[in-house]
């Protein structure tokens, strides 16, 4: 088919397409006509016209173009809309079919077609009340944490959204604005396996999209994710048509525009599990934490229509099983060099001692056999806190050296330090070698705290 029979029709990105009472974005142009997505909020459709049918729609007033509407023009106002009858009749004006195959072929590699071909990142201020309110989990609270966050009601959240199925990979708050480290924190949590993993997804991105603002444009995230992916991360500038998902993620779980969802109920910041005196002295930070996952919880298992009602999670289990499947999460190395704490470690003759952890290896000794008072850089995976990497100054490579204690395996830094304090403040002391008082405390922890 030939352009020349729609030589009148022009479809540019500034342009609004309005078909069937629904409206769609111009995504690009392919050598026969073009591909439309819907971009109003209900259930998401991409698909390919022709020239000749973008014609044929026009002429029987199933398809109308807005000149202009994005860059909103102030000489004069935007085109007619559909009518009544296309809106309550949407069956009678559905879109022609396209083959499976030709779209495939049409459609433009930018668009996500696979679970995290795109993870978008960006971040929005939230009312913790109203957020809570319009989920359903606000007055499930226990008292003492509503009195607590009543307190500190505004935060900002960090989201990591695989673009293809609108789910979740991350969601990091925090009081003040997001920086540079809370930006890459948002991104590890997305890639690493988590052990929210039946809430909130994890896999290796092919490509990061991301808000013009400072911490996005910052060499070091630029860095981590050029790491991660082998490519720059693309700013919505560039790609405009997928900023729109996650702000409108952001504004449905703000204005009450989500059914409530059934709240999963083994969250301690909730009433029936939540305990005064044993959880009060969870900091902030950790309570946010845990108000992410209920956020999380909420918004996977919510029908979304842009997903044919399906909810985020279901789509995230079905496409991510099908094809390829999902590149996997970072491994423990590949995390911990790549978003692993960096810190400055004495060798000693019995190993290099983090936390009051000793971590051994042949080539520690050897090290520390070259030259007394040896100070090597090491990286520390916070999520698991078995092994440790060192750079050997001698040349330069990174080694790995495991724990003395092996039931270390997958106990986070976070609950070491806190099983740490709690024996101290018990018997007033810490012995590492005291394998049962710490394996007692941190299983405490691990039943009293849900982490990330």
């Amino acid at each position: 088919m030939s352009k020349r029979n729609a030589k009148n029709v022009h479809v540019n990105a500034d342009d609004r397409v309005t078909l069937d009472g629904r409206h769609h974005c111009y995504v690009d142009e392919f050598k026969q006509g073009i591909v439309l997505e819907s971009d109003d909020g209900g259930p998401r459709g991409v698909f390919a016209l022709t020239w000749v049918d973008v014609e044929d729609h026009l002429r029987t007033s199933r398809l109308v173009i807005d000149k202009g509407y994005y860059a909103q023009s102030a000489a004069g106002t935007p085109a007619k809309t559909s009518s009544m009858e296309q809106v309550s009749r949407p069956a009678k004006f559905r879109p022609l079919a396209v083959d499976g195959t030709s779209l495939e072929k049409a459609t433009p590699r930018s668009l996500e077609v696979r679970p995290m071909d795109v993870l978008e990142m960006d971040d929005h201020k939230l009312d913790i009340r109203r957020v809570g309110l319009n989920l359903g989990f606000w007055n499930r609270l226990h008292p003492e944490v509503q009195a607590r966050f009543e307190n500190a009601r505004f935060v900002w959240a960090t989201v990591a959204m695989d673009a293809c199925t609108r789910a979740l990979c991350a969601l990091h708050l925090t009081k003040s604005t997001p920086s540079v480290s809370s930006v890459i924190a948002t991104l590890a949590m997305a890639v690493r396996e988590k052990g929210a993993e039946n809430v909130m997804p994890s896999g290796r991105p092919d490509a990061v999209y991301f808000d013009v603002a400072a911490p996005y444009v910052s060499s070091k995230f630029r860095e981590t994710v050029v790491r991660l992916t082998g490519k720059p991360p693309v700013p919505y500038t560039q790609r405009p048509h997928f900023r729109g998902r996650v702000e409108r993620m952001f504004r449905a779980i703000s204005s009450g525009r989500l059914p409530q969802a059934d709240v999963v109920g083994d969250n301690i910041l909730l009433a029936e599990n939540y305990n005064p005196t044993k959880h009060s002295q969870l900091t902030h930070q950790e309570l946010l934490d845990l108000l992410a996952l209920l956020i999380v919880g909420c918004y996977q298992n919510t029908p979304h229509r842009g997903l044919a009602l399906e909810t985020p999670l279901q789509r995230w289990q079905q496409l991510s099983q099908q094809c390829e499947g999902v590149a996997p999460p970072l491994s423990k190395d590949e995390y911990r060099t790549l978003f692993g704490v960096k810190m400055l470690g004495r060798v000693y003759a019995n190993g290099i001692s983090v936390a009051g952890i000793e971590y051994r290896s042949a080539q520690i000794a050897e090290l520390h056999k070259a030259g007394h008072r040896v100070d090597a850089d090491v990286l520390l995976n916070e999520w698991d806190i078995s092994v440790i990497s060192f750079r050997d100054p001698r040349d330069g490579r990174w080694y790995n050296a495991p724990a003395v204690e092996e039931w270390l395996e997958n106990v986070t830094l976070a609950e070491w330090m806190l099983a740490i304090r709690q024996i101290i403040s018990r018997d007033g002391r810490f012995d590492c070698a005291d394998r049962l008082a710490v394996t007692a405390a941190l299983h405490h922890l691990k039943r009293a705290v849900a982490t990330l």
